[in-house]
């Protein structure tokens, strides 16, 4: 009798906690929902915003440029590039682009606090992989861009332009596909692996309620007073 009472007993906890285990679930994915819907509305205001931004620049450098002279996002005329080539080239520049514009826009990841060299780093990284691509897709490197450029030039192509709507899906797909892998690799990557640094430590105050790890209070900066700190505790 005490044996089937306590083998009772054991299922029973069990099916608690599997009961438990699946409530927490079900909340984790409501919760994981409720966060995704909240940021739904700010996403198409970007992806609007962006698409009306672009447009109305292709307007104005149609107008005061002219049809030639104005954007015409394609692959060199001397080189009938493939499709999947496009779309590869753009992806793998992309991801490269994005992963180090996303490192230094990330406080904890970036690779300096200084606010201008985190500018100068997104422009020379553009620069460089625009540059890098430019002779075989054109140099997108933005979904936005290629799909507006893309189309606004079909809108007001004369009959004997060649038309480039084929590379559409290669200049939208190839960077947005780029950006979610690097969002993952620094959200899932960087970081999980990268190490705290003195400098995102909470403060800590003396008797005098000064802060101590202020980088201006020694000559070793934020670091030295967060590590004298520690020693001090220890």
């Amino acid at each position: 009798m005490h044996q089937h009472t306590s083998i009772w007993y054991i299922h029973s906890n069990c099916s608690d906690l599997q009961d438990y285990w699946i409530s927490f679930q079900r909340w984790n994915k409501y919760w994981y929902f409720h966060a995704w819907k909240k940021k739904v509305p700010i996403l198409v205001t970007y992806i609007i915003s962006q698409i009306f931004g672009v447009y109305f620049g292709m307007v104005f450098s149609y107008l005061v440029l002219g049809h030639d002279q104005s954007l015409n996002l394609h692959p060199p005329d001397n080189q009938n590039q493939e499709i999947y080539y496009v779309f590869l080239t753009e992806m793998f520049f992309s991801w490269i682009f994005m992963t180090v514009y996303l490192h230094a826009k990330t406080s904890k990841i970036a690779p300096s606090t200084d606010p201008g060299l985190r500018a100068i780093t997104m422009m020379v990284v553009q620069y460089v992989n625009s540059g890098m691509i430019m002779p075989v897709t054109g140099g997108c490197l933005n979904p936005t861009i290629g799909f507006c450029a893309v189309t606004f030039r079909a809108i007001v192509t004369k009959h004997s332009e060649t038309s480039y709507m084929k590379y559409l899906p290669a200049y939208l797909f190839g960077p947005l596909i780029a950006g979610f892998l690097a969002g993952a690799f620094v959200r899932y990557v960087a970081l999980v692996v990268a190490p705290e640094s003195p400098d995102s430590a909470p403060p800590e105050f003396n008797t005098s309620k000064q802060q101590l790890n202020d980088s201006r209070s020694t000559h070793g900066g934020a670091a030295a007073d967060y590590y004298q700190i520690r020693n001090n505790h220890d």
